[in-house]
């Protein structure tokens, strides 16, 4: 009796344990469309159709996409159940073009994501060497590849990507981009997020003229919402060095601000740019202005704002300096973009400028030397006490211009 009991049991278990990738599937099925659903409208992909087989151990799901630019796509996920714990579940995922639903090119993107005991998961990226060519351009993309972490109703992700070489050739020149880099910490369910990327090289070559040469290009960006309607972003940038054929520039410092900008706005400019891209090209310019002006209207209303806190760029004459900051003060009306004195007397703004002399005196175009000579003559430049740097202040409110203390009806400059 008792070896009946024994062996009753351990059946059992073995029906157990072979039951866990059945029932796995069986979760991961239920999930589908769930993490699905929220990872296109993140993307901003509309699914279109969708198929799903699920056996003991495996599925297969195709999903057909259309973008944003109507662009068909063609998702292909081969899920193993795994045998939890032993081994996690993974997805294994390719992007192809709808126009090959044989799948006899390579795949756009290849994806590989271990599901983890709690949902969330973590997908490692591979793109192969794509080649993109038309009349006017060539680009050639050389093997992406990348590591995305992420919540499993995706209200949290982390990525880091790494491109070895982006290669661009027109009938204007070339643009080659070597080891770039991006890491991006997202909280999408907040819509805050920090983002940086590295350039170290970029090289720009265009006929007869000197190549171009970027190193140590450095961009940390950072966005916050505000009051639950206004995006706040920030972008720092950085530059090592600008080779122009045998001269030497830098370092360079950038830093600017956006803040006060309505998010729902923003989204409907997004909207209609979208639609309007879509449009044959001899619709678009009449509805350009049709749909876009109220918007902008709509954004001044409340009051954007707009600084550059810091601009700093070594040259071998000195350092180039320069500060700015634009905001809206006043209420407009509808006709303010159409109207300039009334768009700037609802403006207020700040400009410091700080420049190395050498740079305007030792200039041969005459263009430069006679405005230089009238600036200086109207107090706009000033030079600095050691002679060295040429310097201005600019304020503007109310429709009034001051340079350097001077004050100047916004009117008069204009003219």
């Amino acid at each position: 009796m008792m070896k009946k009991v024994l062996i009753g049991f351990i059946l059992l278990i073995l029906i157990g344990i072979i039951s866990i990738p059945y029932w796995t599937g069986r979760e991961i099925e239920r999930q589908f469309p769930h993490l699905n659903e929220s990872l296109y409208k993140r993307l901003n992909l509309k699914v279109l159709d969708s198929t799903y087989q699920r056996s003991w151990f495996h599925s297969y799901a195709e999903t057909l996409l259309l973008s944003y630019n109507n662009q068909r796509f063609i998702l292909v996920q081969k899920i193993n159940h795994g045998f939890w714990p032993i081994a996690l579940p993974k997805i294994h995922s390719t992007l192809h073009l709808a126009s090959d639903p044989e799948f006899k090119q390579p795949a756009l993107v290849y994806v590989q994501t271990e599901v983890q005991i709690n949902g969330d998961s973590v997908s490692r990226i591979k793109m192969p060497n794509l080649g993109f060519q038309d009349k006017q351009a060539d680009l050639q993309w050389q093997g992406l590849q990348g590591v995305v972490s992420a919540k499993r109703d995706f209200s949290k992700m982390q990525v880091e990507l790494h491109n070895p070489r982006i290669q661009l050739v027109t009938d204007q020149g070339q643009i080659i981009i070597q080891n770039a880099s991006m890491t991006a910490d997202m909280q999408l369910l907040r819509k805050q997020g920090e983002a940086t990327v590295s350039m170290p090289f970029v090289r720009l070559t265009g006929k007869k003229k000197p190549p171009v040469v970027l190193q140590g290009i450095q961009l940390a960006a950072e966005n916050n919402i505000i009051d639950k309607n206004f995006l706040k972003f920030t972008l720092k940038t950085g530059l090592q060095e600008i080779k122009v054929g045998s001269d030497h520039y830098g370092p360079g410092i950038g830093n600017f601000e956006l803040d006060r900008w309505h998010i729902p706005t923003l989204l409907n400019i997004r909207t209609a740019l979208r639609e309007i891209q879509s449009l044959p090209p001899q619709k678009r310019q009449n509805l350009v202005m049709l749909r876009l002006v109220p918007y902008g209207i709509t954004l001044l209303k409340n009051k954007p704002e707009f600084a550059m806190t810091r601009l700093n760029f070594n040259t071998p004459e000195g350092e180039l300096s320069s500060k700015l900051q634009v905001k809206i003060e006043q209420d407009l009306s509808p006709f303010a973009l159409f109207n300039p004195s009334m768009l700037l007397n609802a403006v207020t703004a700040q400009l410091e400028i700080s420049i190395p002399q050498s740079i305007l005196d030792d200039s041969t175009d005459k263009n430069i030397k006679q405005q230089l000579k009238k600036w200086l003559d109207e107090g706009r430049l000033i030079p600095t006490a050691d002679n060295q740097y040429y310097y201005s202040q600019i304020h503007l409110k109310n429709g009034i211009l001051q340079i350097n203390g001077k004050t100047i009806p916004i009117s008069t400059f204009l003219k």
